[in-house]
């Protein structure tokens, strides 16, 4: 079962390095996420707003930023 799909841009060159995710199903779909991004060996770190939003600045989602924050690891 296809839980995601979608297309995203990278930006490595920006401080924090920038990811514009576009889901192509969903509740999300067809809406563009300007989220952040960092890659740390086997671990990728994302922050995203929820729609309208602007670009986290950094990584946080502490209550208030309607930031998503989610850390995935590498399978070895």
């Amino acid at each position: 079962k296809v839980i995601r799909k979608g297309k995203f841009k990278l930006d490595p060159s920006k401080d924090p390095a920038q990811i514009d995710l576009m889901p192509a199903i969903g509740k999300y779909k067809d809406k563009t996420l300007p989220g952040i991004y960092r890659l740390d060996g086997d671990s990728l770190t994302t922050c995203f707003p929820e729609p309208g939003a602007d670009r986290p600045a950094k990584f946080d989602a502490s209550a208030g930023t309607m930031h998503s924050l989610v850390k995935y690891s590498r399978l070895k």
